[in-house]
């Protein structure tokens, strides 16, 4: 079909000439036929696109869920490939859609293609394009010759389907069909493998199930953090049939292997576990119980904070009078009321430090200081009775503990009462007159000296005939203290003249001797003697009593010169008997 220009007779007079840079609007034909163009073709690269992916991700997916399901595939293996997946997308969408729609055709460059698909039009296309947009560099010349060559253009497109011939669909049709079957097989193999399916997609997207088998192996514990030197015990839950025993298949840093069966539970048969104890270093695991094979996971070690160095000093209670003193870490010797300045330097920076008291369990929070905060203060106030030994608990600033901590014995050394004796007079019961001033003798004795010494007494008057028995009058009388010393001998004269209310013929007092010391913080101890007590006697009857003490005494001597003098008499003649003439 011919379309090109008809030869007309040149005018007898010139043709008007358009002005230069005069734009000549375009009839709707060319405008339409043309965005047409542009439209169909950002249409069929968007569609290629869905028709790459429909094709290509499907088919990666089963390939990747085979091999699976085969090799049962590392997670870190898996997330490779998601993200190479991801980045295979990723290109097809920058490619076939990105593209296409930050450079979509302009009206010259869609008149191009169009001249270029279809010959027949002889540049009319283009020429009308460029002649009518009056830009410099495209003169336009006579107004009715671009108007003759925008007409014919114009008839030209309205013959023909531009879109279609210009824009071709039959690279679309091709991968439009290869999308479809991966669609297909992918969704055959889905609907006839459900379950397996569905796990293994889960796989594909990262999760951590386990392979569809008769046996499904649930991972209780995954990934540890655990600390050197403690213990770890790892377990797996089997799901569907449930196998008398399993296995754990153990990988070390240095890629040695062991193969540890897994005992089923006494409580629950579907719970296998392994123990591991005093963990020295990392490795992996993962459990197989039947046909199931578990994911892997990874058990990593956790180096604990611990002591470098300590320092512990004992200050003593002012009573005491004692300077404060440095104490041996391996054995402590601790006074009751005493404080312990503990100052440690440690191997790692500390979050937290704590002391622990044993057996209580109490904890006392120790101060953290230092620029690298590896420092840590503290006091600890030595209770009466019940310390037995203490330990450091330390957290670093990761928040790990620290284990299998040292624990420092405590030898308790408590502040024991004083002691005191009486040791004059001898005699339990004695009697003694108005005017008497008996001495009283006692020994006392203790750790750190005597506060005070104090004589109590309780004394019974006798009550009138016929009366009931007096309630005895309690009093006491504080003695001068003993001179410094642990141990100390002391006498004391009881005026008998200064008692108060005075003693009476008839009374019958019972005494003794109370010593307290200076233990004021945990204290006071307190010690006493035994009683002991004398009754006031009239002295007429002290003298009776006297007197008939002396008959006694003098009837004794009697007794005890006449044996003498038999004694003598018959050594005498004993002597005179063997003696020779």
């Amino acid at each position: 079909m011919k379309t090109g220009l008809k030869n007309t007779k040149k005018a007898s007079f010139p043709l008007p000439e358009l002005p230069a840079g005069v734009p000549v609007p375009l009839p709707r034909e060319i405008l339409g036929g043309l965005r047409r163009v542009r439209a169909r073709k950002v249409r069929v690269e968007l569609a290629e696109c869905l028709a790459l992916l429909a094709a290509v991700v499907p088919s990666l997916w089963l390939a990747q869920g085979l091999a699976d399901w085969i090799f049962n595939l590392p997670w870190t293996v898996r997330s490779f490939l998601l993200a190479g997946d991801a980045a295979g997308a990723a290109f097809l969408v920058y490619r076939f859609a990105f593209l296409p729609l930050t450079k979509r055709l302009t009206s010259r460059t869609a008149a191009l293609l169009v001249e270029r698909e279809i010959p027949s039009f002889h540049s009319l296309l283009i020429s009308s394009v460029e002649l009518s947009s009056g830009k410099p560099g495209f003169p336009q010349g006579s107004l009715d010759l671009v108007r003759e060559t925008i007409a014919r253009a114009a008839a030209h497109l309205r013959k023909l389907n531009v879109a279609r011939e210009v824009i071709s669909t039959a690279r679309l049709k091709r991968w439009a069909r290869g999308g479809l079957l991966g669609v297909v097989c992918f969704s055959t193999v889905f609907l006839a493998f459900p379950v397996k399916s569905t796990i293994l997609l889960q796989r594909i997207l990262l999760s951590r199930a386990p392979l569809p088998t008769k046996t499904i192996v649930v991972a209780v514990t995954e990934d540890l953090a655990v600390h050197i030197g403690s213990d770890v015990v790892l377990s797996a839950s089997a799901k569907g049939v449930v196998p008398k025993s399993g296995r754990a298949f153990i990988t070390y840093a240095n890629n040695k292997k062991e193969v540890i069966p897994a005992a089923p539970g006494a409580e629950d048969p579907a719970l296998f576990s392994v123990s591991f104890k005093n963990v020295q270093g990392a490795f992996r695991y993962h459990f197989v119980l039947n046909d199931g094979t578990g994911s892997e996971f990874n058990v990593r070690t956790l180096q604990p904070p611990t002591i470098e160095s300590c320092r512990f000093v004992q200050s003593y209670p002012k009573y005491t009078g004692m300077k404060p003193a440095e104490m041996s870490p391996g054995g402590l010797s601790l006074l009751a009321g005493s404080r312990l300045q503990i100052e440690a330097r440690t191997t790692q920076p500390l979050q937290t430090a704590e002391l622990q008291i044993e057996g209580s369990g109490k904890k006392i929070p120790l101060g953290v200081s230092g620029l690298d905060k590896r420092s840590i203060k503290g006091e600890l106030a030595v209770p009466k009775e019940g310390l037995t030994g203490f330990s450091l608990l330390l957290v670093n600033t990761d928040g790990i503990p620290s284990v299998q901590n040292t624990v420092y014995s405590v030898n308790f050394l408590p502040d024991t009462p004083p002691e005191v004796e009486l040791t004059a007079p001898t005699a339990d019961m004695r009697t003694v007159s108005l005017r008497s001033q008996p001495g009283i003798a006692f020994n006392t004795k203790d750790d750190f000296g005597i506060r005070k010494v104090t004589l109590r007494y309780e004394t019974t008057r006798p009550a009138p005939e016929g009366a009931p028995p007096a309630s005895p009058e309690t009093g006491s009388l504080d003695l001068p203290l003993p001179p410094s010393g642990a141990a100390c001998r002391h006498r004391y004269v009881w005026d008998f003249a200064k008692q108060s209310p005075p003693l009476t013929v008839g009374c019958k007092v019972e005494y003794w001797i109370e010593v307290t010391d200076n233990n004021d913080v945990t204290g006071p101890g307190t010690g006493q003697t035994g009683k002991k007590s004398f009754t006031v006697l009239s002295e007429a009857e002290k003298k009776t009593e006297l007197l008939e003490a002396l008959g006694s005494k003098a009837v004794d001597i009697e007794t005890i010169y006449k044996s003498q003098k038999s004694v003598n008499e018959e050594l005498d003649s004993t002597i005179r008997k063997y003696q020779k003439p």
